[in-house]
Order: C-alpha cells, then sequence, then structure tokens
C-alpha cells in the first residue's frame, strides 16, 4: 500500500465522522427544537387550565366553563404524553453527547419540563378535590331546595283542601296584620321623613340667623372704619394747617434775619469810620 493510497483512506475517514458528526448535530438540534415546541404548547395549555379553574364555584361557573375545563384537561394530558415520550428521548440522548452546550440546553429543558409536569400533577389534584366539593355542595342544595318546595307544595294543598271557617278567619287575621304592619311602616317612614324635614328647616332658619348675624358685623365695621376715616381726614386737615403756620413763620423769621444783618453791617462800617476818623485826630 503507498502513502497516496493511505493518504486517501485517511481523508475519507475524516469525511465520514465529519459527517456522522454533523448528521448528530443535526438530529440533536430537531430534538431540542421539538421538545422546546411542545414544552411551550404545554405551559400554555395548563396555564389556560390554572385560569378556568379558579373560575370554579364563582358567579361565572356553568355548563359552558366546566366543559372548557375538561376539554383543557383532554389537552393537557396529550401534551403531557408528547412531553414525558420526549424528555425520555432528551435523556436517552444526553449520555451519548459529549457537547457541554448541547448538554447544558438538554438540562436546562429537562429541568423545566419536570417543573412543569409537576406543576400540571398539582393543578389537576386541586381540581378534582374542588370539583368533588363543589358537586357534594350542589346535591346538597338541590336536595334541600327539592324538600323546600315539596314542603310548600304540600302546605299550599293542605291550604287549598282546607275550608274550615277557622282557616279562613286565621287567614284574614294573617292579612289584617299584614296590612296593619305595612300601615304602620308607612306611618313610621312618613314620620321620619317629617323629621328629617323639620331639622332641614331648622338648619336653615338658624343659618338665615348667622347669614344676618354677619351682615350686622359687617355694617357695625364699616360705620367703624368710617368713623376712623373721618377722624384721619380731620388729622391730615389739621396737620396741613400747622405746616402753613409753620410755612409762614418761616418766612418771617427769614425776612427778619435779612433785616439784622443789614443794620448788623450798617452798624459795622458806622464804628469802622468813627474809628478811622479818631486815628486821623489822633495823628
Amino acid at each position: 500500500m503507498s502513502f497516496a493510497n493511505f493518504d486517501a483512506g485517511a481523508q475519507k475517514n475524516k469525511v465520514r465522522i465529519k459527517e456522522a458528526d454533523t448528521e448528530r448535530a443535526n438530529s440533536d438540534s430537531d430534538l431540542l427544537r421539538r421538545t422546546s415546541l411542545i414544552l411551550s404548547s404545554f405551559v400554555e395549555d395548563v396555564s389556560m387550565f390554572g385560569k378556568l379553574q379558579q373560575q370554579l364555584g364563582t358567579k361565572r361557573d356553568n355548563e359552558r366553563l366546566r366543559g372548557q375545563i375538561e376539554s383543557s384537561i383532554s389537552k393537557c394530558d396529550l401534551q403531557e404524553t408528547r412531553l414525558r415520550q420526549v424528555t425520555s428521548e432528551l435523556e436517552s440522548n444526553s449520555y451519548q453527547n459529549d457537547s457541554p452546550n448541547v448538554k447544558y440546553k438538554e438540562n436546562k429543558l429537562l429541568n423545566e419540563a419536570s417543573r412543569i409536569l409537576k406543576n400540571y400533577q398539582s393543578l389537576k389534584i386541586a381540581y378534582d378535590e374542588k370539583i368533588s366539593s363543589i358537586k357534594v355542595r350542589e346535591a346538597f342544595e338541590q336536595n334541600t331546595r327539592q324538600a323546600n318546595e315539596a314542603a310548600l307544595e304540600q302546605e299550599q294543598h293542605n291550604l287549598e283542601t282546607e275550608t274550615t271557617p277557622l282557616i279562613s278567619n286565621q287567614i284574614q287575621k294573617i292579612d289584617d296584620k299584614h296590612q296593619s304592619a305595612l300601615n304602620q311602616a308607612e306611618v313610621s317612614y312618613h314620620s321620619v321623613l317629617i323629621n328629617q324635614r323639620s331639622e332641614a328647616i331648622q338648619d336653615i332658619h338658624t343659618g338665615v340667623g348667622e347669614i344676618n348675624a354677619i351682615f350686622k358685623d359687617l355694617g357695625t365695621l364699616v360705620q367703624q372704619q368710617g368713623q376712623n376715616i373721618d377722624t384721619i381726614e380731620v388729622n391730615m386737615m389739621s396737620h396741613a394747617n400747622i405746616n402753613q403756620e409753620a410755612t409762614h413763620e418761616l418766612i418771617k423769621a427769614d425776612n427778619y434775619q435779612k433785616k439784622k444783618r443789614k443794620w448788623s453791617c450798617a452798624l459795622l462800617l458806622a464804628l469802622v469810620i468813627v474809628l478811622v476818623l479818631v486815628l486821623a485826630i489822633i495823628s
């Protein structure tokens, strides 16, 4: 065997290994994708089942709701079966795969699937207990209602069959009592209305009195303010007269000061002249 043939065989082996790895990777990717899709669908169905279950025993509880719940349970059971099958394949494939990235994705999907399956089982147990208690309560209420209806029919039948004057008188007395009670209730109602209206009128009267007192106080304040304004006006006029007189006195003082200055200058001039004459005579 030549080196060329040996190299060609090695190349073929490499190609086969690469093709096998590629095929395995595609198979793993397809399995992961299928598992993810089934898990997402199962999560949506379980969530819808939980929302429908919460409406049991409320005002929205009816035959249509219970039919929707049963249909939702059927879908969840089908998705549960598919999810268990694909997770089983994923677990068996996990032992044969060496890629860390693929192993991480597989473990993440397996853990999430396990959690969702446990939640679904818990929801189913809670639903079974809840629907059982509701059915027992409904059966009890139905039996009670039927017993009450039967007793009422029997009582009506007895009243219809008994036509003695005593029964008629008792019925008449009962009607009279009911009528009297109604009349008394009507009288009480009107009395309450009259009392309420009287209290309202009294409140209005009190409010009018308070408003009148406020207006009186305002009138007194206005009068006092008017008197204060008059007093201020008188004071301002008095101050104006005093200022006028003070101005006149200041003018007189200024004139007097001017005259005094003139006489002082004349007297000083005369003294100077006399002094000059005396000096002239002496010299």
